[in-house]
């Protein structure tokens, strides 16, 4: 199996070279777009909270009351150099444009 290591990571410190996934979650795009240019170039996996997935993340949840709509944005991952499992990709939707 695989070990998970979990850290909060702070806007404030540089951006770690064992890093695989970042999560952001809900936060205003803007702020979200300026943490994500400090990770530019490196290979990692970008997760957060955002309804249309029209941002630089590669994976967003569209958290709604009652259900959790999960999108892809293939130009990010294709951009990042990452490489993603193809049954992973097929769990979630694509963000509208990139169909």
């Amino acid at each position: 199996g695989y070990r998970l290591l979990f850290r909060l990571y702070s806007e404030l410190e540089p951006p770690i070279d064992d890093c695989e996934v970042l999560y952001l979650g809900a936060m205003p795009r803007e702020r979200g777009e300026s943490i994500l240019k400090l990770w530019q170039g490196k290979p990692v996996l970008t997760i957060g909270e955002e309804e249309d997935c029209s941002g630089s993340l590669m994976f967003c949840l569209a958290v709604r009351r009652d259900s959790v709509n999960m999108l892809l944005n293939l130009d990010t991952v294709s951009r990042a150099g990452v490489r993603v499992n193809a049954n992973v990709l097929k769990l979630f939707g694509r963000k509208k444009g990139s169909e």
